[in-house]
């Protein structure tokens, strides 16, 4: 399927804002400067754990990652940030309690915390700093299928093979984040294909007989890698549409290369 392409988004979305085809992805850095306005947004059970980190940069980028995901959904909504509550779905994956027709899920590493909210689509985001090529290739044969791996082994450069491994990794974990199966699913059953604009999934119909109908993107934004998946929504057809929000402590411009694969 084409790739999804990120734009930049204006002004702060709202629920009006927000269509059925699109995918809104906030991103943040951590900002230790900026904990006392945080902290405000937490309910006192978040704020506890928060306390109880004793060690940067874990501390702040905890905190961003919990308020900006009570920051996002509060611009869908009338509910202010302190009083979204969630559970776990069966395999982990933080969900809405009670049930919404928002979706979201979360994604954080050093340097960027990112929260992709969407209408009534299950959705995921994985972001990994993009100097991880390496730990991706070594990884390579436990996490790759052997087509992706033959792909891989065609590649002229370490540095060719190190990206896409990283690629293949950040998109296997968007995809099983949208599923809400964790690592439950074997990575090596996926096979995702590359090409100039598209990215596509095979799956054994065991392991997903609908893979056809999910939406994929995968780009950098300054020093990381970021992947997306969407899955299918109420009449919807076709790739979704991606909007990217990022705060002023993420550059978004300087650095920044955007691109289907």
């Amino acid at each position: 399927m084409e790739a999804v392409q990120p734009i930049l988004g204006g002004a702060p979305p709202s629920l009006a804002g927000l269509r059925r085809g699109e995918l809104h992805l906030w991103c943040a850095a951590p900002d230790p400067a900026a904990a006392g306005a945080l902290a405000r947004l937490l309910p006192e059970p978040e704020l506890a754990r928060y306390r109880a980190l004793a060690h940067e940069p874990r501390r702040s980028e905890y905190l961003r990652t919990r308020a900006l995901v009570r920051q996002a959904l509060s611009a869908y909504a009338e509910t202010p940030p302190p009083a979204w509550r969630f559970r776990e779905g069966p395999h982990g994956r933080p969900e809405l309690d009670p049930p919404s027709p928002l979706r979201f899920n979360l994604s954080n590493c050093d340097g960027l915390v990112t929260c992709l909210v969407a209408l009534e689509r299950e959705v995921g985001v994985d972001v990994e700093p993009a100097a991880h090529g390496a730990d991706a290739l070594a990884l390579a044969p436990a996490i790759l299928s052997p087509a992706e791996q033959e792909v891989l082994a065609g590649l002229a450069s370490p540095r060719q093979r190190e990206a896409h491994a990283l690629t293949l990794w950040t998109l296997k974990e968007s995809y099983l984040k949208a599923r809400g199966l964790g690592l439950s699913l074997p990575v090596g059953a996926l096979t995702f294909t590359l090409a100039a604009g598209a990215i596509s999934l095979t799956a054994a119909p065991q392991a997903d007989p609908a893979a056809a109908r999910w939406s994929f993107a995968s780009f950098e934004l300054g020093p990381h890698r970021i992947a997306v998946t969407a899955g299918p929504g109420p009449d919807l057809r076709g790739p979704a549409r991606l909007v990217l929000y990022p705060d002023p402590g993420v550059d978004s411009t300087s650095g920044s290369k955007w691109s289907g694969v």
